[in-house]
């Protein structure tokens, strides 16, 4: 499937921890925050390996649809174009993980 949404104008916010560390950049795109995988796990401290889990399940579930969810960032990186996430995926991404660790209890 060939995903239609392709990122063409944005802006890039920085967030700095009290070192002068970067934490996390930020894509804002028409008023929503979209992330790359390597983003959303330095975020939520985990592996890229657990966040393309959780987006696999998302997508493969039909909970939110790849089209409007997933875009392609102008951005190269290693000569090719990260995908990026919106919102919607980071906090339900971020719901599946609470999820796992509560049955883990």
């Amino acid at each position: 499937m060939e995903n239609k949404l392709q990122v063409t104008n944005h802006d890039f916010l920085i967030y700095k921890d009290d070192n002068n560390n970067v934490k996390v950049s930020v894509l804002l795109i028409n008023n929503d925050i979209w992330l790359t995988q390597n983003l959303i796990a330095e975020l939520f401290g985990v592996s890229r390996s657990t966040i393309t889990e959780h987006i696999n399940n998302i997508l493969n579930s039909g909970e939110l649809a790849e089209d409007t969810s997933v875009g392609i960032s102008n951005e190269s990186s290693g000569g090719r174009k990260a995908k990026i996430y919106n919102l919607d995926m980071i906090i339900i991404g971020k719901s599946h993980q609470m999820v796992q660790f509560i049955d883990m209890i």
